[in-house]
């Protein structure tokens, strides 16, 4: 699940149009979710939601963005939480502190 969530990143960021963008990281973060729902005390999937979030930010509206925020913000506190030596989810965690 975390790969196809990857993947689904990757071509979003690859992708010329706006809805497709939109649509390829929708599909990620659904791949993202499910991961973190198998697999709770995964700090992995936990990261691999808060990153689909991240990416999709850049294109989502103001209002859209500050609820990603909020997602991206528990998502990494609990990655944190289950792994404190994780250095990418402390990446993703410092513009938010």
């Amino acid at each position: 699940m975390l790969r196809i969530a990857r993947q689904y990143r990757h071509e979003a960021a690859d992708a010329a149009a706006l809805e497709e963008k939109l649509r390829l990281s929708n599909i990620g973060k659904d791949y993202a979710l499910r991961a973190a729902e198998l697999a709770p005390n995964d700090a992995e999937a936990h990261l691999s939601v808060a990153i689909s979030y991240v990416k999709m930010s850049l294109i989502l509206g103001s209002r859209e963005k500050m609820e990603a925020s909020r997602k991206v913000k528990a998502a990494v506190d609990r990655a944190i939480s289950l792994d404190p030596h994780n250095d990418l989810a402390w990446h993703v965690f410092g513009p938010l502190a």
